[in-house]
Protein backbone atom coordinates (compact mmCIF):
# COMPACT_ATOMS: atom_id res chain seq x y z
CA UNK A 1 0.00 0.00 0.00
CA UNK A 2 1.44 3.47 -0.82
CA UNK A 3 1.12 6.02 1.99
CA UNK A 4 0.16 9.57 0.07
CA UNK A 5 1.69 12.29 2.91
CA UNK A 6 0.77 14.75 0.84
CA UNK A 7 -2.25 15.62 3.38
CA UNK A 8 -0.28 15.54 6.42
CA UNK A 9 2.01 18.41 7.61
CA UNK A 10 5.62 18.21 8.16
CA UNK A 11 4.68 18.68 12.19
CA UNK A 12 2.22 16.37 12.43
CA UNK A 13 4.26 14.02 10.49
CA UNK A 14 7.61 14.18 12.85
CA UNK A 15 5.19 14.50 15.54
CA UNK A 16 3.75 10.84 14.92
CA UNK A 17 6.94 9.00 14.32
CA UNK A 18 8.43 10.62 17.20
CA UNK A 19 5.77 9.25 19.04
CA UNK A 20 4.42 12.08 20.20
CA UNK A 21 0.60 11.95 19.64
CA UNK A 22 -0.26 15.16 21.64
CA UNK A 23 1.16 17.05 18.61
CA UNK A 24 -0.58 15.54 16.12
CA UNK A 25 -3.81 16.72 14.75
CA UNK A 26 -6.92 14.15 14.83
CA UNK A 27 -7.29 14.49 11.09
CA UNK A 28 -3.43 13.41 10.61
CA UNK A 29 -3.31 10.97 12.69
CA UNK A 30 -6.78 9.08 11.76
CA UNK A 31 -4.95 9.01 8.54
CA UNK A 32 -1.28 7.88 9.53
CA UNK A 33 -3.18 5.04 11.90
CA UNK A 34 -5.23 3.76 8.97
CA UNK A 35 -2.09 3.68 6.61
CA UNK A 36 -3.88 5.43 3.95
CA UNK A 37 -4.38 9.29 4.09
CA UNK A 38 -6.01 8.84 0.54
CA UNK A 39 -8.39 6.79 1.45
CA UNK A 40 -11.82 8.53 2.03
CA UNK A 41 -13.35 8.29 5.96
CA UNK A 42 -15.95 6.18 5.66
CA UNK A 43 -17.20 6.74 9.71
CA UNK A 44 -16.31 9.68 11.58
CA UNK A 45 -14.86 8.02 14.60
CA UNK A 46 -17.47 8.64 17.83
CA UNK A 47 -14.84 11.05 19.46
CA UNK A 48 -11.32 11.94 18.25
CA UNK A 49 -9.76 12.83 21.44
CA UNK A 50 -10.73 9.10 22.24
CA UNK A 51 -9.09 8.10 19.42
CA UNK A 52 -5.49 9.55 20.59
CA UNK A 53 -6.14 8.84 23.68
CA UNK A 54 -6.11 5.09 22.99
CA UNK A 55 -3.27 5.57 20.43
CA UNK A 56 -1.37 6.70 23.34
CA UNK A 57 -2.06 3.83 25.63
CA UNK A 58 -1.34 1.38 22.93
CA UNK A 59 1.63 3.14 22.30
CA UNK A 60 1.72 2.90 26.73
CA UNK A 61 1.69 -0.80 26.63
CA UNK A 62 4.20 -0.93 23.87
CA UNK A 63 6.76 0.66 25.46
CA UNK A 64 6.11 -0.76 28.69
CA UNK A 65 5.53 -4.98 27.72
CA UNK A 66 2.29 -4.92 28.78
CA UNK A 67 -0.79 -7.29 26.80
CA UNK A 68 -1.78 -5.00 24.15
CA UNK A 69 -4.88 -3.03 25.42
CA UNK A 70 -4.22 -3.54 29.51
CA UNK A 71 -3.62 0.17 29.36
CA UNK A 72 -7.42 1.34 27.46
CA UNK A 73 -8.84 -1.65 29.29
CA UNK A 74 -7.54 0.02 33.11
CA UNK A 75 -8.80 3.64 32.01
CA UNK A 76 -11.95 1.99 30.86
CA UNK A 77 -12.10 0.24 34.49
CA UNK A 78 -10.60 3.11 36.00
CA UNK A 79 -12.85 6.28 34.91
CA UNK A 80 -14.59 5.14 32.15
CA UNK A 81 -12.84 7.68 29.66
CA UNK A 82 -14.42 10.86 31.85
CA UNK A 83 -11.50 12.78 32.79
CA UNK A 84 -13.60 14.54 35.49
CA UNK A 85 -14.35 11.42 37.27
CA UNK A 86 -13.71 11.47 41.52
CA UNK A 87 -13.81 8.28 42.99
CA UNK A 88 -15.62 7.87 47.00
CA UNK A 89 -12.11 7.51 47.78
CA UNK A 90 -10.75 10.46 46.05
CA UNK A 91 -9.11 9.22 43.14
CA UNK A 92 -9.02 11.79 40.39
CA UNK A 93 -9.47 11.96 36.78
CA UNK A 94 -8.89 9.44 33.83
CA UNK A 95 -6.60 7.71 35.42
CA UNK A 96 -7.90 7.48 38.97
CA UNK A 97 -4.77 8.94 40.89
CA UNK A 98 -5.39 9.56 44.41
CA UNK A 99 -4.07 12.80 45.89
CA UNK A 100 -1.04 11.35 47.69
CA UNK A 101 0.48 9.62 44.95
CA UNK A 102 -0.64 13.13 42.52
CA UNK A 103 1.72 14.88 45.19
CA UNK A 104 4.82 12.65 45.04
CA UNK A 105 4.34 12.83 41.40
CA UNK A 106 4.25 16.21 40.73
CA UNK A 107 7.57 16.26 43.10
CA UNK A 108 9.06 14.00 40.54
CA UNK A 109 7.92 15.25 37.43
CA UNK A 110 9.24 19.16 38.67
CA UNK A 111 5.84 20.54 37.81
CA UNK A 112 2.16 20.70 39.19
CA UNK A 113 0.02 17.91 37.82
CA UNK A 114 -3.47 17.71 36.73
CA UNK A 115 -5.40 14.65 37.23
CA UNK A 116 -8.08 15.82 35.09
CA UNK A 117 -6.15 17.41 32.26
CA UNK A 118 -5.98 14.08 29.96
CA UNK A 119 -2.40 14.48 28.99
CA UNK A 120 -1.16 14.82 32.69
CA UNK A 121 -3.72 11.73 33.41
CA UNK A 122 -2.21 9.47 30.70
CA UNK A 123 1.22 10.92 31.59
CA UNK A 124 0.71 9.70 35.62
CA UNK A 125 -0.27 6.75 34.37
CA UNK A 126 2.53 4.77 32.50
CA UNK A 127 4.75 6.51 35.20
CA UNK A 128 2.93 4.54 38.00
CA UNK A 129 3.03 1.60 35.71
CA UNK A 130 6.27 1.52 34.90
CA UNK A 131 7.54 1.71 38.15
CA UNK A 132 5.07 -1.26 39.32
CA UNK A 133 6.72 -3.40 36.61
CA UNK A 134 10.01 -2.22 38.02
CA UNK A 135 9.15 -2.97 41.54
CA UNK A 136 6.96 -6.57 41.14
CA UNK A 137 8.12 -7.98 38.07
CA UNK A 138 5.10 -9.25 36.49
CA UNK A 139 2.51 -7.52 34.98
CA UNK A 140 -0.36 -9.18 37.13
CA UNK A 141 1.41 -7.91 39.99
CA UNK A 142 1.62 -4.53 38.32
CA UNK A 143 -2.29 -4.26 37.89
CA UNK A 144 -2.88 -5.34 41.52
CA UNK A 145 -0.66 -2.34 42.90
CA UNK A 146 -2.16 -0.32 40.62
CA UNK A 147 -5.51 -1.55 42.10
CA UNK A 148 -4.95 -1.76 45.75
CA UNK A 149 -1.59 -0.02 46.26
CA UNK A 150 2.11 -1.35 47.45
CA UNK A 151 1.20 -3.75 50.78
CA UNK A 152 0.40 -6.85 49.05
CA UNK A 153 -1.91 -7.83 51.65
CA UNK A 154 -4.05 -5.60 50.21
CA UNK A 155 -4.32 -7.41 46.93
CA UNK A 156 -6.57 -10.53 48.04
CA UNK A 157 -10.12 -8.69 48.14
CA UNK A 158 -12.74 -9.60 46.02
CA UNK A 159 -12.43 -5.87 44.38
CA UNK A 160 -9.10 -6.43 43.03
CA UNK A 161 -9.38 -9.95 42.13
CA UNK A 162 -12.07 -8.65 39.65
CA UNK A 163 -10.11 -5.76 38.49
CA UNK A 164 -7.46 -7.51 37.42
CA UNK A 165 -10.05 -10.42 35.49
CA UNK A 166 -11.49 -7.17 34.27
CA UNK A 167 -7.82 -5.95 32.94
CA UNK A 168 -6.97 -8.89 31.83
CA UNK A 169 -9.66 -9.67 28.72
CA UNK A 170 -11.22 -12.45 31.46
CA UNK A 171 -7.97 -14.56 30.87
CA UNK A 172 -7.46 -14.81 34.20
Amino acid sequence: MNLDLSNISTEDLQAFQSGDLSKVSTEALQRLSRGSPAAPQQQPPANPKRAQIESYLSETDKVLGLTPGTSARQIQQESQWNPQAVSPRGARGLAQVMPETLKNLSSRFGRPLDPHNERDALEMHRELMRENLAKWGNEDDALRAYNAGWKKERWDNPETRKYLEIIKGGKK
